[in-house]
């Protein structure tokens, strides 16, 4: 509920945050925190890959690439467990304002090879009331409500992403796709790539005498980890770090979506 037509939320995309590597910008993350803190109009959605999750098992394993504090005690012991607790440490302050969280590939490699399921503590650690598990994909539909007024939903698709492609146009392409496969949505985000960009596309939609044209936003979120030493193993070009933040003025039906480094 809001009173103001002028009133403006802000949601908080949150994507590939690594937490257990040494190239995750957990100061940016504890930043973004605090951003989120300062309003009670802003909020947030998690696009998955959380935690580094390679534990001492993993062929890609490497002692270099640890963050230094998993090095405090029993954190060696039990990867899995401290990379979730430190995310749910870190975003604990905003916890009632998350909307969602999805599961990303990281979160389902662990699973499979030590039956650790790490997003279900994350879901459990986050807890707010609210239905906040998507899995690797889902909808998610805001609502907004002005006091004496209008009622409006934002329609969302959120997915982790899935696949490699190193050229440019893999990302645009993809998002393109997440577009043309989805009806009925305002908003397409997907993280997974690391690889930052935001696109507009236009769709024709039924109307009630004509089509009606609309505009959906589709967002490839960026990472929160920077170049780490698999991704140079394989030639992966290095991408910039960020967030993404959407602004919504539900009286207006006007949403903004800007990348932050």
């Amino acid at each position: 509920m809001y009173a103001s037509r002028s009133e403006e939320f802000r949601l908080y995309v949150i994507a590939d945050t690594h937490l257990g590597t040494r190239h995750s910008d957990e100061a940016k993350l504890r930043q973004i925190v605090k951003e989120i803190e300062s309003d009670s109009h802003n909020y947030w959605v998690g696009l998955g890959d959380y935690g580094e999750y390679i534990n001492t098992t993993d062929p890609r394993f490497d002692p270099r690439e640890l963050a230094s504090w998993l090095f405090g005690g029993e954190q060696l012991a039990d990867i899995g467990r401290a990379e979730s607790e430190r995310f749910i440490e870190t975003m604990s302050p905003v916890k009632e304002r998350c909307l969602a969280l999805v599961r990303g590939n990281h979160e389902d490699a662990i699973l499979k090879h030590s039956d650790h399921d790490v997003y279900a503590r994350i879901i459990d650690g986050l807890a707010n009331g609210h239905p906040l598990r998507l899995d690797h994909s889902g909808f998610l539909t805001w609502r907004f409500e002005r006091q004496g007024g209008s009622v409006w939903s934002l329609r969302m698709y959120l997915t982790h992403g899935s696949g490699g492609g190193q050229s440019g146009g893999n990302t645009g392409n993809k998002l393109e796709k997440m577009v043309r496969d989805h009806d009925n949505v305002q908003i397409v985000m997907m993280g997974h790539h690391h690889d930052p960009d935001h696109k507009p596309f236009a769709k024709l939609r039924p109307g009630r005498k004509h089509a009606r044209l609309v505009t959906v936003e589709a967002i490839s979120a960026p990472a929160l980890t920077g170049y780490m030493s698999y991704a140079q193993a394989k030639d992966a070009r290095p991408r910039p770090t960020g967030y993404v933040v959407i602004a919504v003025t539900p009286d207006k039906r006007r949403l903004g979506v800007t990348m932050h480094s």
